[in-house]
């Protein structure tokens, strides 16, 4: 399931961003959704409710290797392989002899992360978005463009 977040001032954004050449547009963008993404992960870690360590130190943000405007927020593998029967839980489970090895309860963590905190990343997201477009404008101005 997507979420998608509106966000005013957002064709103001866009419009300062198109005044830059492509890569540093790309990795201001990138750059930004990292920074609300960090947001998202910090707060999911904590939502993890029994861990050993492996499935909070696999949850990271990952920018899209071809579309640098996407960034992923979830568990890594190998650290994280588990994290989908965690975060959905199982129906019951057998082993290959019959004996049931019961079911997991649902303890989910990054859904409910992400739900709380999409405000705030879509804040960090913004200020951070300002924060590199006002300093890209003047190493421009700088160099005299």
């Amino acid at each position: 399931m997507d979420t998608k977040i509106a966000i005013s001032g957002a064709s103001e954004i866009a419009d300062a961003l198109e005044k830059f050449p492509e890569f540093v547009e790309r990795r201001l963008l990138s750059n930004a959704l990292a920074a609300g993404g960090r947001v998202i992960a910090k707060d999911a870690r904590m939502r993890v409710k029994i861990d050993d360590g492996d499935l909070k130190r696999s949850i990271k943000v990952k920018a899209d290797r071809r579309d640098r405007t996407l960034v992923a927020v979830g568990a890594a593998r190998p650290l994280g392989n588990h994290a989908h029967l965690v975060e959905f839980g199982t129906g019951e489970r057998f082993k290959k002899d019959g004996r049931s090895t019961g079911a997991m309860p649902a303890a989910p963590f990054l859904r409910p992360a992400a739900d709380a905190k999409a405000g705030e990343a879509v804040r960090k997201i913004a200020d951070n978005l300002g924060k590199g477009i006002a300093r890209e404008a003047a190493k421009s101005r700088a160099k005299g463009f």
